[in-house]
């Protein structure tokens, strides 16, 4: 037909090397670390809201035993995905019981004497006078090697039954050594080396549930070796901390 103009199709525009490097950064200059989240990678369990598909926090094709990034909703299912341990921390997080809502109160240093102020209930739960409770919880910072993103900052959260996982990680760590030319030993940077984080089914009296699994540990390569150690400097300075949980981060239902 004549004179009938041609629609212009909307597609994405092609921005060159220079141009990124020329803006690089800008739009975000007034980002500070209280403004950035650090994602933690939690356990699918059969009571997440993430596989419930009437939830608002519903994530398509999630399952029960995956992991998943709280920040990016990204999922890892058969065969996990790669971390590189940067730093460790221990706190005594302080819940709401589930029972009256739950929900996350404050974050305690285990050598504040506040356990001294708890009794210990029938589940064997650290019970402070105003009814909530602590939870002794082992966090991991790690480089977060994911095949869509690359590499990205999160914490691993372990309480109750995941304690064990994380003193066994914590011994692999130290064990993993060094020899000075003196003949001495030293543990190598806990950033040295990746390794596969996944999820197994686990059990007791209590229930069932998924748990945290760490295997096939390799040497990290000199890219990733920088990161983890940034990121390791930047949480022991104190510039860099997790965000607080929405909820407990255990990986089981099991009391206690």
């Amino acid at each position: 037909m004549a004179n009938q103009v041609a629609k212009k199709e909307d597609t994405p525009l092609a921005i060159s090397s220079e141009d990124l490097l020329a803006f690089a950064g800008q739009g975000t200059e007034g980002l500070k670390t209280d403004d950035l989240a650090i994602p933690f990678i939690n356990v699918l369990q059969s009571n997440s809201p993430q596989i419930l598909k009437h939830d608002g926090k519903y994530i398509e094709g999630a399952e029960v035993g995956m992991l998943f990034n709280t920040v990016t909703n990204e999922l890892f299912g058969d065969g996990g995905v790669e971390v590189i341990p940067c730093a460790y921390q221990r706190t005594l997080v302080e819940w709401v019981p589930r029972d009256q809502e739950g929900g996350f109160v404050a974050v305690h240093d285990p050598e504040s004497g506040i356990l001294a102020q708890t009794t210990k209930n029938e589940r064997g739960q650290d019970v402070l006078p105003n009814g909530n409770y602590l939870a002794n919880t082992a966090s991991h910072y790690v480089v977060l090697l994911s095949p869509k993103y690359g590499a990205t900052q999160a914490v691993i959260s372990m309480t109750s039954t995941q304690l064990k996982k994380s003193r066994r990680w914590n011994t692999q760590m130290i064990s993993h050594t060094f020899v000075l030319p003196n003949g001495e030993t030293r543990p190598m940077p806990s950033f040295s080396s990746a390794y596969t984080l996944s999820t197994v089914p686990e059990s007791n009296k209590y229930g069932n549930w998924y748990g945290y699994e760490v295997s096939d540990r390799r040497d990290a390569t000199s890219e990733e070796f920088h990161l983890g150690a940034t990121f390791h400097k930047a949480v022991m300075a104190g510039t860099i901390k997790a965000a607080a949980p929405e909820q407990e981060t255990d990986s089981d239902d099991v009391p206690f």
